[in-house]
């Protein structure tokens, strides 16, 4: 299994990435892309960093979080995952859905920082509840395998929900998880995944 140390992360700045690689070319592709983009965007690394760091220091979560991307991978600065991981924080802190998933898997997988279980937890299930599909499967994939908790009740609740919004590996860890549930087990987390959308993902 390879979701411990990178399914989330890799998949977020993977996204993070192409949004560096498309809009690196400078031909205006949108007239109303953020700030952060617009700096982002800029073909010269070095001067998009220098940009990206002004709006990053004046509190801009997205530029934050693009800032993080740019030293996790050395593009247009030294590679530093440290420097990283802190306008992750900085971003997370802010209620940035990309950088609290990205801050959790680093967590999840003791990466840079020291791996905790529930700080991984309680990120992941901030950006679960804005309904993101990754975190959801994420908060699954922990609880079937007892990283922090063992529950394969609230694990079907979450692969049910992040199925429920069309996430195929959800729909796929689901089936796999019943296979070790009873039935009484099945029925409580479908109650649970039903409570949790009426709810729209709050209090899960």
């Amino acid at each position: 299994m390879t979701s411990l140390k990178s399914v989330t992360i890799n998949k977020y700045i993977a996204i993070l990435l192409l949004t560096i690689s498309i809009l690196s070319f400078g031909t205006p592709l949108f007239a109303d892309l953020s700030q952060a983009k617009k700096a982002n965007r800029i073909s010269d690394d070095a001067t998009a960093v220098v940009e990206l760091t002004k709006l990053a220091e004046q509190g801009d979560a997205e530029a934050q979080v693009l800032l993080g991307v740019r030293y996790a991978f050395g593009i247009g600065v030294n590679k530093d995952k440290r420097t990283a991981v802190e306008w992750y924080k900085k971003s997370a802190d802010q209620g940035y859905v990309e950088a609290q998933a990205i801050l959790a898997g680093y967590y999840q997988s003791g990466t840079v920082v020291a791996q905790d279980y529930m700080t991984a937890i309680k990120l992941f299930t901030i950006a679960a509840e804005t309904g993101d599909t990754t975190s959801q499967w994420e908060l699954g994939w922990m609880y079937e395998r007892g990283l922090g908790v063992k529950d394969n009740v609230r694990a079907h609740m979450w692969y049910n929900i992040a199925a429920s919004l069309g996430d195929k590996v959800s729909r796929e860890s689901r089936a796999s998880i019943e296979m070790k549930m009873t039935r009484a087990e099945i029925n409580m987390a479908q109650d649970l995944a039903r409570e949790c959308i009426a709810n729209n993902y709050k209090g899960c």
